[in-house]
């Protein structure tokens, strides 16, 4: 099945979107609860794909957020990505970001611009330490 918005078509086909997901991030909750299903620590790479297969839309944004295409233009190919699956039976299915994880190393090498447009997150916070890289930050968008 697949869904139009605007000139993008989406395809519903959440079984291979959620299955690619769990085999790409760090952490992917068993069930749905509320309609949603989070997930942890997805590779950019990934966030790509899902696009690029028609499984995630780019414009797509979490309320404040820079959308999930600002995200891939703009964050380092190592950075990772929190957000949830909207289930298949709402009407407002889609894949969220909520948030991107970076290293204080990452974040040195951002441009001005950038760094003022992830200073926006309605969270940051310190989530871990690399020991190659540094802080691990937690830019989130509620």
């Amino acid at each position: 099945m697949t869904f139009e918005m605007g000139s993008h078509i989406i395809y519903t086909d959440y079984k291979k979107r959620d299955e690619f997901v769990e085999k790409n991030c760090d952490t992917l909750y068993y069930s749905y609860k509320g309609g949603i299903r989070r997930f942890y620590g997805l590779k950019k790479e990934a966030l790509a794909k899902l696009v690029e297969d028609k499984l995630a839309d780019s414009r797509d944004t979490q309320n404040n957020s820079p959308s999930i295409g600002w995200f891939l233009e703009n964050m380092p190919d190592t950075a990772k990505f929190n957000g949830y699956l909207v289930a298949p039976d709402r009407a407002d299915y889609r894949v969220g970001i909520e948030a991107v994880i970076l290293s204080d190393r990452e974040i040195e090498k951002l441009t001005p611009f950038v760094k003022k447009a992830i200073d926006t997150a309605d969270t940051i916070d310190c989530c871990g330490y690399n020991t190659a890289n540094g802080r691990l930050i937690t830019f989130w968008w509620d």
